[in-house]
């Protein structure tokens, strides 16, 4: 038997690719899911979005990536997220076939943000560097330091008028998927924080997908608790381990390993924005 024809997967393929992922992942998600995961509302200019196998005019395996440009430290920076992968059974030893294909794509660096246990142990073996180990719940009052004072801006008007064009930029791409922002402002200096809100153990809070700048935010907790509680009612924060010095007080822990690899950006430069992330635990799915 031949085997199957490796090529870059294109926008034109999405009325069968969304069918075979939803047939062949597991976890049994819907197909309106796989749709929003593989068509972001986002802009893209990269040629591909991601990579499949074809067995004649069949579909038999694939490897998705959702790709983004990022202004990081004045520079930009080309990143893809990894998402659906999945591979007939009759067809899995070219399974590597795909990884190698979208890992070698030059001038990216890559994100695994919302891996199953198995995949995590496939990173850990394919060396991938750890970006973190999991995502503090926390409360508001676990560093003395959040009391100082801090504005809080969460009025869109306000926003259009006080953030800068990429600033605006990010809110804009992930508004159709429940995201908000939020400015503190504390003496001279500013952060735009963007979050959505998630549940854990059904306790809703605040997942903190992005900052300008994670130092300023993560020493304003209560500023981050006001701003959590007028986007989303709720006062509780989630934020990523990397971005905290130790465990805070009052912090439950939620593990789940992530993975990066990347030519020139560490693990302190990469979010969550324009990922997996945002795509299935959008509250509001795009319609």
């Amino acid at each position: 038997m031949a085997p199957p024809l490796l090529r870059p997967a294109l926008p034109a393929d999405l009325p069968r690719l969304i069918p075979f992922v939803t047939e062949t992942m597991p976890g049994g998600r819907s197909r309106e899911h796989y749709a929003r995961v593989l068509t972001p509302q986002w802009p893209s200019s990269h040629p591909n979005i991601g990579f499949l196998l074809e067995d004649g005019a069949e579909i038999v395996g694939c490897f998705v990536g959702l790709y983004s440009t990022r202004l990081v430290g004045g520079r930009l920076e080309h990143v893809c997220n990894l998402s659906a992968w999945c591979v007939k059974p009759a067809y899995r030893k070219h399974s590597l076939d795909l990884v190698k294909a979208i890992l070698v794509q030059p001038g990216l660096s890559f994100t695994s943000l919302a891996a199953t246990r198995e995949l995590q142990e496939f990173w850990q073996r394919m060396r991938l560097k750890t970006l973190d180990h999991g995502m503090w719940i926390v409360a508001p009052l676990h560093r003395p330091r959040g009391l100082w004072p801090t504005r809080v801006v969460v009025d869109p008007q306000v926003l259009e008028r006080e953030l800068d064009a990429e600033e605006r930029r990010l809110l804009a791409d992930h508004a159709a998927y429940g995201c908000r922002g939020a400015l503190l402002q504390g003496g001279d200096a500013r952060c735009l924080v963007i979050a959505h809100r998630r549940k854990w153990r059904r306790v809703g809070y605040a997942s903190i997908l992005y900052a300008s700048d994670w130092d300023f935010a993560a020493a304003r907790p209560l500023a981050l608790a006001w701003a959590a509680w007028r986007l989303f009612r709720t006062p509780l924060v989630g934020l990523d381990q990397r971005r905290l010095p130790g465990r805070p007080l009052l912090a439950w822990a939620v593990p789940r390993d992530t993975f990066f690899l990347s030519p020139s950006l560490s693990a302190q430069d990469l979010d969550s924005l324009y990922s997996e992330v945002v795509l299935t635990y959008a509250p509001v799915p795009p319609l």
